[in-house]
């Protein structure tokens, strides 16, 4: 009788986690495949390629892997929208122009039309008609927002050095709801360059003028 071959240290962790990845995978398929009411858990086990059995050892129930689908596409989006963005350091608000802010802005809109951003947004509107899976939800939405907003205001610092984190942030969340807005309808084609070139300019010279009272405030005029 030939000897089994020892398997190496942690091989069992390795399947458990390749199998919770494969589910996981193929829950973002369906839901940007045929959406979140026929994301059923039959469906995905299929596309997973795996028992129904070992899907409820990691997933116990739908909401349970939603919910799980939800945490890993969160964190997918905020490493897509850093990449963007860049290092801050690397930032200076002297260099900001139109031009550049309408390709970052650009580069961010195609972000939120990526597979795991539109697979997000599928399972958060999805689950605003589930109370339970609501709530475990909306902490990686907020999540995600408030990020978001975050890393942008860290872009324009003289809204809050003069005293307008307000109009900064009420400036950041313009930027976002239109981008996602524009992510969401495939139809928009002609109307997308003067979309973000207008949204590029109002924002570029409202923080000219944050700028402005920045430095009279700071006496440098």
């Amino acid at each position: 009788m030939t000897a089994a071959t020892p398997r190496p240290p942690g091989w069992q962790a390795e399947k458990s986690q390749r199998m919770r990845d494969a589910v996981l995978t193929a829950t973002a398929e369906c839901l940007l495949e045929v959406g979140f009411a026929q994301t059923t858990t039959e469906r995905i086990v299929r596309a997973a390629g795996v028992s129904r059995g070992a899907m409820t050892h990691h997933f116990p129930s739908r909401n349970a892997l939603l919910a799980a689908a939800a945490a890993q596409l969160a964190g997918q989006q905020v490493g897509q929208f850093d990449a963007v963005l860049g290092d801050d350091s690397a930032w200076s608000e002297d260099l900001l122009t139109r031009e550049r802010l309408e390709s970052q802005l650009g580069q961010l809109l195609e972000c939120f039309r990526s597979p795991v951003a539109l697979a997000f947004d599928e399972l958060q509107q999805g689950a605003r008609a589930e109370a339970e899976l609501q709530g475990q939800v909306a902490p990686h939405s907020r999540f995600v927002a408030q990020h978001m907003r975050r890393r942008l205001a860290r872009r324009f610092p003289a809204w809050d050095e003069a005293g307008q984190r307000q109009q900064g942030e009420a400036l950041a969340d313009m930027m976002l709801l239109t981008l996602q807005g524009m992510a969401r309808e495939p139809d928009i084609g002609i109307a997308e360059t003067p979309l973000v070139a207008t949204l590029a300019r109002v924002v570029v010279a409202e923080y000219a003028l944050a700028q402005s009272r920045r430095d009279r405030h700071s006496g440098y005029f």
